[in-house]
């Protein structure tokens, strides 16, 4: 029965999603550490008003918490025009330190590439994230995080390219609740909203949205997707 009334909210907060316009599916944060090394391969659509996208990755992360891969975004494959750049390749990287043991980790990263097949522009995007785990606070497996990110004139497509993040993933039987917003009112201003559901610790399905920060240029998306760990 929980599973069942879990799994109606899951599905009714994905349908209620008007979605239309311009997204902010640009970067991909990476902030994992792992007790083992192992290879993630996520595959996702966004759903725009006659458009849909895939989103692409496949990141491997070591036990030592280097994370580093390749990420291809709003590739068309239904219409297009939704996104201010479309078949966006980058190679994403980050190293996440453990400062406090279980509680506290520490992470910087990047996202570098270009629009293919005619590169013109570097895309570029660094952040500084804190992540914090609650469980011994609360008792709940909830980890919530928080940072800084600097993203090119090219990618941001305004001068404002400084903002702020933050995001939670919150864990209750086999679903998990992953949120993430970045800060303004530029190209990636906004936030995503996920809900997964695990089969198994290497098999998921998620169902989301995107949400556009006021002034962005974006709109509203709903998200599917799907993430295979490799270990």
């Amino acid at each position: 029965m929980n599973f069942v009334k879990n799994f109606t909210l899951f599905l009714v907060i994905f349908f209620s999603v008007n979605v239309n316009a311009k997204g902010n599916r640009k970067v991909k944060v990476l902030n994992d550490i792992t007790d083992t090394s192992l290879t993630t391969l996520t595959f996702e659509n966004n759903i725009y008003n006659g458009a849909v996208y895939d989103n692409t990755s496949i990141i491997h992360t070591t036990s030592s918490g280097l994370n580093i891969g390749i990420s291809s975004m709003n590739i068309p494959i239904i219409g297009g025009g939704a996104q201010n750049y479309e078949n966006d390749t980058y190679i994403v990287a980050s190293k996440t330190f453990e400062i406090v043991d279980e509680t506290y980790n520490l992470t910087i990263g990047s996202q570098n590439g270009y629009t293919l097949p005619n590169p013109s522009k570097l895309h570029s995007f660094e952040f500084i994230d804190n992540q914090i785990s609650l469980d011994e606070i609360i008792d709940k497996d909830i980890d919530i995080h928080f940072g800084l990110y600097h993203v090119n004139k090219e990618l941001s497509t305004i001068s404002q390219t400084l903002g702020s993040m933050c995001g939670f993933e919150y864990k209750f039987a086999s679903f998990s609740l992953q949120a993430d917003y970045f800060s303004g009112h530029n190209n990636l201003s906004g936030a995503n909203i996920n809900t997964f559901y695990n089969f198994t610790d290497e098999y998921a399905v998620y169902l989301g949205v995107i949400i556009p920060e006021k002034n962005s240029g974006n709109d509203y998306a709903g998200v599917i997707g799907i993430t295979y760990k490799l270990k």
